[in-house]
Parts: C-alpha cells; sequence; structure tokens
C-alpha cells in the first residue's frame, strides 16, 4: 500500500518553481513580449529587403545607368518580385515566431498559439461574421463616397508572373504570418497584461493597420476595423484558427475580385 501511494505521488506534476514571487505565465510577459515581437519584425523586415535589395543589386550589375531608388521602387511595385519577397519574410516571420515561443519552454506551440480546433459552428460563424464585414465595409463606402484605392495591388497582379505565386504570398503566407504574429504571440503575451482583452485587441489592430501602410487612409481604417472584428472571434472563440480561417477568406475574396474586376469594381 505505502509503495503505491509513492509511486502515485512520484507520478504527479511537478508544480513550476517560484520566481521571486512573481506569477507563473506559460507566455512571456508583456515587455518580453513587445522586445520580442520589435525583434521578429525587424528580422521579417530584413528578410523582405534582403529579397528586394538581391534582385535590385543584378539588375544594377547588369545596367549600372539605372537609378538605385527608381530601381527599388519599380521592384516593390513588381509582382513577380513581392510575391516571392512576401513568401520569403512571411516563412522567417512565423519560424521566429516559433524559436520564441520554444524559447520559453513552458507552454507547446499549439498551446502558446491557442491552436484550439473549431467547431463546425464556429466555422460557419467566422464565415459569415467576414461576409457581413465586407457587405459593412461596401456600405460605408456607398455612403461616404469613399472607394479603396486599388492601385497597388492591381499593379502587383498585373506583374506577377507566375500569377498563381502571387495567390499563394497573398492568400496563405500574409495571412499566416500576420495572425500569427498579431493575433497569436502579441495577443497571448498583452491580454494578461494591464491592456487585457480589449486593450489588446485594439493595439494589434492599431499596429496591424500602421504595416498596411501601402493603401490608402480608407484601406488602412478597413483594415483596422478587420482587426478588431477578428480580435473579438479570437477572444471569443479561443482559437487562432477563427482569426486564420477569417483571415484567408478575405484575402481569397480580395483577390477574386480583383481577378473578376481589374478596373477596381
Amino acid at each position: 500500500m505505502t509503495e503505491e501511494v509513492t509511486s502515485d505521488i512520484q507520478s504527479m506534476p511537478t508544480p513550476p518553481p517560484a520566481e521571486s514571487g512573481k506569477p507563473y505565465l506559460p507566455v512571456w510577459g508583456p515587455w518580453q513580449t513587445t522586445g520580442l515581437g520589435l525583434a521578429i519584425l525587424l528580422i521579417d523586415t530584413i528578410a523582405q529587403a534582403w529579397v528586394l535589395l538581391t534582385l535590385a543589386a543584378r539588375e544594377f550589375l547588369a545596367n549600372p545607368d539605372l537609378d538605385i531608388l527608381t530601381l527599388i521602387t519599380n521592384l516593390i511595385t513588381d509582382g513577380s518580385i513581392m510575391s516571392r519577397s512576401i513568401i520569403v519574410s512571411g516563412a522567417v516571420g512565423v519560424a521566429m515566431t516559433i524559436v520564441f515561443i520554444k524559447a520559453r519552454r513552458r507552454a507547446s506551440i499549439r498551446e502558446y498559439l491557442a491552436l484550439k480546433p473549431l467547431s463546425r459552428k464556429q466555422v460557419l460563424i467566422s464565415l459569415g461574421v467576414v461576409a457581413g464585414l465586407m457587405a459593412l465595409l461596401e456600405g460605408i463606402s456607398e455612403l461616404t463616397g469613399q472607394v479603396p484605392d486599388t492601385g497597388f495591388n492591381l499593379e502587383l497582379y498585373q506583374t506577377a508572373e507566375p500569377v498563381a505565386l502571387l495567390w499563394v504570398a497573398f492568400v496563405i503566407f500574409a495571412p499566416a504570418f500576420e495572425e500569427v504574429f498579431f493575433r497569436g504571440f502579441l495577443f497571448a503575451g498583452w491580454e494578461r497584461s494591464r491592456l487585457g482583452s480589449v486593450g489588446t485587441i485594439i493595439l494589434t489592430s492599431v499596429l496591424w493597420g500602421i504595416l498596411h501602410l501601402q493603401y490608402d487612409l480608407f484601406g488602412i481604417v478597413a483594415i483596422m476595423i478587420m482587426g478588431i472584428t477578428i480580435g473579438i472571434m479570437r477572444h471569443k472563440t479561443k482559437s487562432l484558427w477563427s482569426t486564420l480561417l477569417m483571415h484567408f477568406a478575405w484575402n481569397l475574396t480580395a483577390m477574386t475580385m480583383l481577378a473578376l474586376y481589374p478596373g477596381g469594381g
């Protein structure tokens, strides 16, 4: 009997060690999350810039008479180049986020990023919310006369070769990194701070909008509104899969509309 009790006690999980009286957190704290988040963004930006500058250098060496600034500007609006840049930087960004999560050694990647499976009802609600948000923004556009500037995306689409690579970049890699970073890594670290859920949803949405400075003011505001919407879904479902699904659906619809109505209709 004594041996059985001893065996049961030994099999019980060991409680986490106390750290100077601080509460045990399975994720990085808010300030650590902010610092590591900046590091992830910096590495992601370097990866994207590396692709662009490598191709710019190749073009410049082939034709030294080209103005380097004009060359870089042209590369940024080249769909074929940007597709590769987004894919590379997206993969690097996700990889670095995973590296910093594993460095915490307190929660699995699935637990840290809240990769909880969605029910069929949650999937339908997520897609319905995306459709409703698109209808709302379309209504606001009609009432205010503000039409989103699709010039940047249109130029990318027209210069992409192959165009399928642009679809992969915008529909899969861009949403994957942005959701893993904003609604995954940052959300997990900030939600447990004084910001709380509401502050975290708003802050991540504003930062996400600022990340899209290639669009006009209406487009940036629309992205912030979308960020708040999917941030609420992230909080309600407790699952990053909801935001990934919504972001995939949003970008897929946008790319489809761009293909069907290249004039911006």
